[in-house]
């Protein structure tokens, strides 16, 4: 069986163990649910917090987004990728949300390289042509 192809966008979500698809959770039965018990002061908000999902540059290499810091300072520079954060003098850290969205901005194909003319020469020096057998044993 062939493997699936993903994207960077999922690979980045299943390395933050984010769910790609929002999942269905499952519900108690509602003689179980004790607000008063539970600490629910009754202001609507029950849901537990979110924090943020920091990627450092480790992890961008891990998914394949970059493959050095030098390409990372690279891309803020210039690709326009999110500056980040400075957890501390050295190391600097991502917003998950921050580097997705980057992602889908960016274009899904590579640029298609100029068709070669006909006739021109090859770049670079010129190489020896390369002796076959039969011409050595002559």
């Amino acid at each position: 069986m062939p493997k699936k192809k993903t994207t960077i966008r999922e690979q980045m979500l299943d390395a933050a163990g984010i769910a790609p698809e929002p999942v269905a959770l499952p519900t108690a039965p509602l003689h179980r649910i004790d607000p008063q018990r539970n600490g629910d002061r009754g202001d609507g908000d029950s849901a537990p917090p979110r924090l943020p999902v920091f990627v450092r540059t480790k992890d961008l290499i891990a998914a394949g987004i970059v493959h050095s810091l030098p390409q990372v300072l690279r891309y803020i520079k210039k690709e326009g990728f999110p500056p980040g954060r400075m957890l501390s003098p050295n190391i600097r850290a991502w917003k998950v949300e921050e580097v997705l969205a980057w992602l889908d901005k960016r274009p899904e194909t590579r640029k298609v390289p100029p068709p070669v003319k006909e006739g021109s020469k090859p770049r670079g020096r010129p190489r020896k042509p390369v002796e076959t057998a039969a011409a050595t044993e002559a």
